[in-house]
């Protein structure tokens, strides 16, 4: 890991782990952010992204299914179980026509 991180020096590289949060883990994790090599938390659900991110040492993406819109749960929309917010992209739908 340590290679990929100084061959990323003074770049944007990112990447993705779904590699359990194991204390070892987590140490390569956060040291590669520290040095500006982005390693993103990937979560299998929001309580899963909850866990992760309570961490703190690391961005932390879920890919969600297209109809949910917030947290039912509690009843607020754009929050995850444990109240981080969800972020959603601002992607364009290609499914239409540019106006």
């Amino acid at each position: 890991m340590a290679q990929l991180v100084e061959a990323n020096q003074g770049k944007r590289g990112f990447t993705y782990s779904h590699k359990p949060a194991t204390g070892a883990n987590r140490e390569a994790v956060a040291a590669a952010n520290k040095a500006g090599f982005t390693i993103n938390l990937s979560a299998n659900n929001l309580s899963h992204a909850d866990e992760l991110a309570a961490h703190e040492i690391a961005p932390v993406v879920v890919v969600l299914p297209a109809n949910v819109q917030g947290n039912a749960k509690v009843h607020t929309p754009n929050m995850s179980p444990e109240s981080s917010v969800i972020v959603e992209p601002n992607v364009p739908d290609v499914t239409k026509p540019a106006a």
